[in-house]
């Protein structure tokens, strides 16, 4: 994984890559061996959205597996691999088949369009087309692709809160389940890092980090400190008299200060002021 600080603390031992972006801007992967239209499309859509770009499949695959991506746009006819093989690599990957998929094709024909949703597109859109039905169609398919991370966090916390095991038809959910439960059983273990969090999921590290993206959006650094500090309000609302840094040791975090400054980032206010 790649080492990232957007704060200049971390939670020890997880390092992630520095980047900088708008917040809550989605990240689009535009795919297109014609580099004038691959200009075009990139300045059009960067009013949107943060676009990084590939000028076929092979560049594209390699980005996709170091890249946080919300969704991809791909041409399909393409040297070296084009945007049909390109997407069955996608969907055919444990790390990545949730990631959406659009298909843009000069092909009208409808066993064209039938062979881009057989191996798992999202959408298919014919050239010529609009800007705006593209941004349209990419947001309809970031926003459903939020609802099932949504979902999927929601249920695996029930059944965690309620001590069920998760259904063996419904790995996603054993997955998040299995790694919420790994990170409570070391809530206040400073030490915990990505290494050792891949081993107890029994993944490779790059593995746990694309799933972890994938089901829930986050990097694993804000995975476990979300859970962390939701465990913190808890103890806050539990036990009101106790001092921050207690609070802070207890849920993991090196130093007051940063535990301060993530708690205030997710619920909007300091320790002191949340009762």
């Amino acid at each position: 994984m790649h080492s990232l600080t957007n704060d200049r603390e971390t939670t020890p031992g997880i390092r992630e890559e520095r980047v900088v972006v708008r917040a809550n801007v989605p990240t689009m992967l535009v795919v297109e061996d014609n580099a004038d239209l691959l200009e075009l499309m990139k300045q059009a859509l960067s009013k949107h959205y943060r676009v990084v770009t590939a000028k076929n499949g092979k560049q594209a695959w390699n980005v996709i597996q170091k890249e946080r991506l919300d969704i991809v746009v791909s041409d399909v006819m393409m040297p070296i691999m084009d945007g049909i093989e390109l997407t069955r690599l996608i969907k055919n990957d444990q790390s990545f088949w949730q990631l959406p998929v659009i298909l843009l094709t000069a092909k009208d024909r409808q066993e064209d369009e039938n062979e881009g949703y057989a191996i798992g597109a999202d959408a298919y859109i014919t050239k010529p087309f609009s800007f705006e039905e593209l941004t349209l169609r990419a947001d309809m398919l970031i926003a459903n692709r939020q609802k099932v991370r949504d979902n999927v966090q929601q249920e695996a916390k029930l059944q965690q809160t309620e001590d069920k095991a998760p259904s063996a038809s419904d790995p996603d959910k054993a997955f998040m389940v299995r790694a919420t439960q790994i990170v409570m059983d070391h809530l206040d273990d400073t030490a915990f890092d990505r290494e050792a969090f891949a081993k107890e999921m029994l993944v490779s590290s790059s593995t746990l980090y694309n799933k972890v993206h994938v089901l829930t959006g986050k990097t694993i650094v804000e995975f476990v400190n979300g859970i962390r500090l939701e465990e913190a309000a808890k103890i806050l609302r539990s036990e009101p008299s106790i001092t921050i840094v207690d609070l802070s040791a207890r849920v993991g975090f090196n130093t007051p200060k940063y535990f301060s400054r993530c708690f205030k980032k997710q619920f909007g206010r300091l320790p002191k002021e949340y009762l």
